[in-house]
Parts: C-alpha cells; structure tokens; sequence
C-alpha cells in the first residue's frame, strides 16, 4: 500500500484564506482607480491594465515616502509603504495612483504557476521586481505566455517595512539579498525550488516568522542565527543537501512542524527532544542509522515519519509518545520492534513494510486503536497470538513474508475487512476466519476475486478443522539459479542481493511445463516439443527487471573495463622489463 503523503500544515489553506478575505478590499481598489488621468500624454478614460507598480531604487522611495516635487507638482505621500505610478516619465507629471490598504501583491512566477510574492501592499495589476521604462512603455502588458520569472530580488525591498508574506518560490534565483532580514514584519516566507544555496547570516532578525519553507533548494547547512526565530511554528527544510542538525534546533520551542526529509543527515541530536510542542516530525529519506533515546521528549507528536533510512533498532522512549496517530518505519533495516511499541495508546497506522522483521512483539495487542497495520516484504515467520487484541484493526498486510500458519486469534479483530497474506507459504488458514466480514483476501499475486470459494478439511497434525481453496498451501518462491547469472568479481555480492531483494517473488519464478507425449516419439523429441509456460509479470515488476538488468550490465562492463586496464598494464611492464 502506498504511503499517503505528508500533511502539509499552513501552506494552501493559509493562502486561500488569505486572498479570499481580501477579494472585497481588491474590488475597491480596481473601481476607485478607474477616473481619468491627468496626464498631458494621455487623453481620454484611463484603463486599468495600463497601471504598473514598481520597486523603484532607494533614493525614489525615500523621495515618494517625503512628499517632493515629481513632474511638476507635490505628490501625495503613501499610506503605509509604497505607492505606485501609472505613465510617468522623464518630463510626465500626473496620473500617479496612490497604492490602497495593505492587503497582498500576486506577482507572476511563470507562466505555469501564479504565487503570493508580497502581503503588505496591493496595487492592481502585477508588481514586477524591476523599475519600468517612462513613457507609454510603462503601463504595456507582456505578451500572453511570456515567462514572468524574478531572477533577482533587489535590496530595495528592505522599504517593504509593512511586508508580511512573501513566497519566492519556483524564481530563478540563487540568493537572498543581505537587506533581506530587515522585513521584521514578516511572518510567512516560501522559498521553495529556487537553487538556493545558503540563507543570510542574519536571517534570525526575522524575529517575527512563523512559517519558514525552504523546500528543494542547495542548502548545505543552516546559520546559527535560525535559533533567534522564537516564534517559528513551521520549518521545512525537505530535499536539500543538508549533512548536520544544528544542536541549537531543540532552541526553537514554539515549533509544531518539521520537515527533513530527503537530506543527508546520519544522526539527529539530542536536544530535538526539547521541542515539547512539536507535532509533525518527517525525517524520512535520509541515512539515519540510530534514534536519540531523547526522542521521548516529543510528547506532543502525532505525525511521525522515519521511512527510507538505516534504521536498525527503535529506541525504547519511543512507548512514551503517547498522542503519536502514524507511525512509518518502511524501508530500514529493523530485525525487531521494542515491546515498548504497545505503549504508543493513540497509534491508528503503523508502516513496517520492506524491513527484516522476523516476528512482532507481543505488546502489539495493546494498540486498541489501530487500523492500518502494513508489514509486507519482512521475514516474518510466525505472528503473536495477541495481534487479536487490535480490535480497532480494518487493513492487515503481511505479503511476501514467510509465514506458514496465521494464529486463529486474527478472527479476534472483529472490524477486519482487508486481509493480504499473498506471497507466503501458507498451508491453510484458520476456521475462524469465517466469522469475520472480510471483504478482500488475498492469497496470491494472480488472484482474480478479492474473495475466494473455501472448503473445509482436518488439520492431520493437529485434528482441528482448517479452511482450504485452490490457492492453498501457498509455494514459497524459487530461488534465482545463480550458476546462470554470469559474475565478475565483486559482482558475486550484487546477485545475492538481486535474489533476495529485487526479484523475490513467486509470481515472476513459478514455471509450469507442459509436455505433449506420444508413443512413437523418442524422448529427445519430446524434449524438443516440451514449452515452458511462465506467468506474466506486472509493469512494474518489468520496469525493476530492466533496471535491475541494466545495473548489472553496467557493473560487469566496468569491471571488465577495469581488467582490460590491468592486462594492459601488465603487457606494458613486461614490455618494459624485456627491453631492459
């Protein structure tokens, strides 16, 4: 089962809400500025779409903010922050356009994306990053279609005193610019996806910032300054290249959401416990081979994500969270779970799917409230009496395992609809199983009913009654014949990983022969007349085979490579030593 996505707290929620509330406030503001201007350029009714407002250099601000002489005549000084310019050239006087309330500026991100770049200030229309050319060329529209990209943010946005949201995201940009941290009013910044390689040293000025996303940039590494946010309740930091978690991190004690996942983090430190408040904590796709015992401290958690690591071992602290709701652990290396686990009282879904599990503790009887249980692609070889205790349990997977009974105690989970226990090696399945209202059950990859006829039969070993179809008893899959896989060197070691891993399934390794004998036939003719029937593969257990092919095709062609180069080193010597 695919694991559902991250919540994403804050992002598009907080930013529909936010221009909805301003719909009425923009609608003002476009009617109040349709009057004719008074320009001596123009003649006639003033249309909108000529408008352009721009950051102009420091010394116009500073000029606008005062109230001089512009063209002619005295301007009229801004309400809070900027104003706009609707024409204005070298020798052009009127049609200035006084900016309204602060509300948000939507400037264009491309053509494929719109974002909120600017709250603080709405003049209509777009607000480019860069001054206008006078004259008519200062109202013209780009041409529909036309990139709108920032490529750079100019210091001058400092004046934006009254700013508080800024989203930058999807820009061509590497930087932000020094004066940045001055917008003290900020509270909301999105940087995501805009190569950036490092943040200001001084991005801690920012004192005011509740939502700091930086999604899929460069960063290496964080500046000590990030601790001064006091007020930060969200910090994502997902797919970048960061190596070390500040130990200052646990400094951040209003912090209810942090994303880490995709980096290169070998360890957390132990003052992430200090985050008493935290809620949501991602740190999958990382290369994590332990977890701070002071994980315990997260008291407050409820989301938790530890996918795609080293993991070997879960830290017995881990039984102390209790408010914890999802819990995924897929793709580690765990051999086993602590009993503590049954502690986790408010636990609804636990992934454990592709570790090396080879059984589950008993105390997992004790998770009332869980419904999603997923442990497929594991070495599981017996499960616990108690997993009927799980009374609250609606999906249970334990595929491609190497189970050979299930305990009759599952028929305990009275709300068991979904039951997938295909690519095991069942020999049957217990009675109690009719007692249930199963939807699904699935025994095999090429099943084609979620349920299946069942018979009933007596257990010899045992005497008890036991349920029985076509699909049972399950057989286990044939190993790779390895003597057929050409090897070359360290080579031997990628082949025993490709039986174990890439294609363990019996679907794909199960062949049936199909023999046409005749009499007057000999038997080498028989051989010739026997056709190997194997079962279809699916698409994407294909699309593994050719990768997993072309990897090794790779591998041999670089260590042959590697020998040529080492034959012909050694003819060289030789050459060389003869010749002397």
């Amino acid at each position: 089962m695919p694991s559902a996505r991250r919540p994403r707290v804050g992002s598009g929620a907080r930013r529909r809400g936010r221009w909805e509330g301003t719909l009425a406030t923009v609608a003002k503001a476009r009617d109040a500025a349709r009057v004719p201007a008074a320009s001596s350029e123009r003649s006639g009714r003033w249309s909108p779409c000529e408008a352009r407002a721009s950051l102009e250099p420091a010394t116009s601000l500073e000029r606008a903010a005062g109230g001089e002489q512009r063209g002619g005549r005295a301007e009229r000084a801004p309400s809070p922050g900027l104003r706009g310019s609707a024409g204005h050239g070298s020798g052009g006087g009127g049609g200035d356009v006084p900016l309204h309330s602060p509300v948000a500026v939507q400037p264009s991100c491309g053509g494929h994306r719109q974002a909120p770049l600017l709250a603080g200030l709405r003049p209509r229309g777009d607000l480019p990053l860069c001054p206008q050319p006078g004259g008519a060329a200062a109202g013209r529209q780009p041409a529909p279609g036309a990139p709108r990209d920032i490529p750079e943010i100019p210091e001058s946005i400092a004046f934006c005193k009254a700013l508080q949201v800024a989203d930058f995201s999807g820009n061509p940009l590497t930087r932000l610019p020094e004066s940045f941290p001055e917008l003290q009013n900020l509270t909301c910044l999105s940087v995501n996806d805009i190569s950036l390689q490092s943040l200001p040293e001084n991005i801690g000025n920012l004192y005011n910032l509740a939502s700091l996303e930086l999604r899929e940039n460069l960063l290496t590494y964080l500046p000590d300054s990030l601790t001064q946010l006091r007020r930060l309740e969200e910090l994502d930091l997902g797919n970048n290249e960061i190596y070390n978690l500040p130990e200052s991190i646990g400094a951040l004690l209003h912090l209810k959401d942090l994303w880490l996942d995709g980096n290169q983090l070998s360890e957390l430190p132990q003052e992430i416990g200090n985050l008493k408040n935290l809620l949501c904590l991602d740190v999958s796709e990382n290369r994590l081979e332990r977890l701070p015992e002071e994980i315990s401290g997260l008291t407050s958690l409820t989301y938790l994500v530890i996918s795609q690591n080293l993991l070997e071992t879960i830290p017995e602290g881990i039984g102390k969270l209790k408010k914890l709701s999802i819990l995924k652990l897929d793709q580690n290396r765990l051999t086993q779970l602590p009993e503590a686990i049954g502690d986790c009282e408010n636990l609804t879904e636990l992934v454990l799917t592709e570790n090396r599990l080879l059984t589950l503790p008993k105390s997992i009887g004790k998770l009332k409230k869980l419904s999603n249980l997923n442990a497929d692609r594991n070495k599981l070889v017996s499960l616990p009496k108690e997993i009927g205790g799980c009374c609250s349990l609606t999906m249970f997977c334990i595929r491609d395992n190497r189970l050979t009974r299930l305990p009759a105690e599952v028929s305990q989970a009275v709300e068991l609809h979904v039951l997938d226990v295909a690519g095991n090696r069942l020999h049957h399945l217990p009675l109690s199983l009719t007692t249930l209202k199963l939807k699904a059950l699935w025994l095999s990859d090429n099943q084609s009913q979620p349920l299946l006829t069942f018979q009933t039969d007596i257990d010899r070993a045992t005497g008890e009654k036991i349920l029985t179809c076509v699909l049972l008893p399950q057989m286990p899959s044939e190993p790779i014949c390895q003597e057929s896989l050409p090897r070359c060197g360290a080579l031997e070691s990628l082949v025993t990983d490709m039986s174990e891993e890439a294609w363990n399934d019996r679907s794909v390794h199960r062949v049936s022969a199909i023999r046409f004998l005749e009499d007057e036939k000999d038997e080498d003719e028989n051989e010739t007349r026997t056709l190997q029937r194997r079962a279809t593969p699916h698409p994407g257990e294909l699309k593994n085979m050719k990768k997993t092919v072309e990897n090794l095709r790779n591998d041999m062609n670089a260590a042959k490579g590697l020998d040529s180069n080492k034959n012909e080193v050694n003819h060289a010597a030789e050459r060389v030593t003869t010749s002397v």
